[in-house]
């Protein structure tokens, strides 16, 4: 499931494994673990961690 969000004024893309049932417009909460993130630089789309 690939989800298109907003924090705090900056957009994020965020991708599951698992299906989110959430629909356009709801509020979800996420927390993502920190072993599993992938970082990337928004001009050279390079992968920083």
């Amino acid at each position: 499931t690939q989800v298109f969000a907003r924090v705090q004024g900056r957009d994020m893309t965020c991708v599951f494994r698992e299906r989110i049932s959430a629909q356009p417009g709801e509020t979800i909460r996420i927390q993502p673990d920190p072993a599993l993130v992938h970082l990337f630089d928004k001009e050279t789309t390079r992968r920083l961690n």
